[in-house]
């Protein structure tokens, strides 16, 4: 047995998302205070389809890092943001075949940062989306850019009267959930 335990040392042996790209429209990073070691994610997010197209990272840390950034980034390629919803270790982890059990306790801070930087680049994307939203309507969805009139208009349209209809429609509500309760307002507001 190497340095590593069996599933964690193949996986670090032989990393194919190692890199950065270059007009990456998501970026994160992530450090850890008990090794020193960084993880930054890059991520080219097609802004139409809202999937992850393509994704790589960066890191300084040891075999466990790798291990858990090549899992994280085997997981996510090709996923719909709306997929995502919150980014649960144990759902991502569980898709591959190494498990979050797999990092020995000591070495569990190597997945942290893994999920904490690959968290901080789909935050960069959102904030990007809002930033860039020119709307003259109020911007109700920051993750998916729907603004108060869209919803309006698909309520109406289509006579939802739940917030799972207009997530359906819209993806509104999809991606991490603090805008349900102004669509339940907006659902409220409207004559059915």
């Amino acid at each position: 047995m190497g340095i590593y335990p069996d599933k964690i040392g193949v996986r670090a042996a032989s990393p194919r998302f190692a890199g950065a790209i270059g007009d990456a429209n998501a970026v994160g990073t992530s450090a850890s205070l008990t090794c020193g070691s960084f993880v930054r994610f890059s991520l080219s997010i097609d802004a139409v389809k809202l999937v992850i197209s393509d994704i790589k990272y960066e890191t300084n840390g040891c075999g466990f890092a790798i291990a858990a950034a090549e899992t994280i980034a085997r997981s996510l390629r090709g996923k719909p943001l709306t997929t995502l919803h919150g980014l649960e270790s144990e759902k991502i982890f569980a898709t591959e075949e190494i498990a979050v059990t797999d990092f020995p306790s000591t070495r569990r801070q190597c997945a942290d940062i893994c999920l904490e930087a690959v968290r901080a680049a789909l935050a960069n994307f959102r904030a990007s989306r809002v930033a860039g939203f020119t709307g003259g309507d109020a911007l109700v969805c920051s993750c998916f850019g729907v603004d108060e009139k869209t919803i309006e208009r698909v309520i109406d349209e289509n006579s939802f009267v739940t917030v799972a209809e207009v997530t359906e429609r819209t993806n509104a509500g999809a991606g991490c959930g603090s805008c349900r309760m102004m669509i339940e307002e907006i659902l409220d507001g409207r004559d059915r």
